[in-house]
């Protein structure tokens, strides 16, 4: 037999005694060993205030470390976040700069002349924004 085994026959074995204890105690109308049994019957009542007193103190601690575990993960997860947004931020100001590189390139090969040129290539209006200035001033 194993021990699960052993253990389960000892106390079923146990509780049968007891209860049998307890029938003739009734019956008798007295207890067997009053005053051993309430040295025994006060001990047993100090280890439930003890294992009260045990689970409250658990509890308490437990709902805490929950509640400190769930603020480290949340803050886990908003510092995750927050490295992903860095890293797109970095991301975006390396393109930006490898740009202004090109850009700033491109500005110091021209003259000023060639820049007047751009300037006004860009700036052109199209035919149809033309007529609309000229209907303008025409019109007032």
């Amino acid at each position: 037999m194993d021990f699960v085994g052993i253990g389960l026959v000892t106390s079923l074995v146990t509780a049968v005694v007891l209860a049998s204890l307890f029938a003739l105690e009734r019956r008798r109308g007295s207890r067997f060993f009053p005053q051993m049994r309430q040295v025994l019957d006060h001990a047993a009542c100090r280890v439930v205030q003890a294992v009260r007193a045990a689970l409250r103190y658990v509890a308490v601690h437990v709902v805490r470390q929950v509640g400190h575990y769930s603020f480290h993960i949340l803050l886990a997860g908003t510092l995750a976040l927050m490295k992903r947004g860095e890293r797109a931020v970095r991301s975006v100001m390396r393109t930006n700069k490898t740009l202004a590189k090109t850009a700033e390139r491109d500005r110091a090969t021209r003259t000023k002349l060639e820049e007047i040129a751009l300037h006004k290539i860009e700036t052109t209006l199209s035919e149809k924004e033309r007529k609309a200035r000229k209907e303008r001033a025409l019109n007032g």
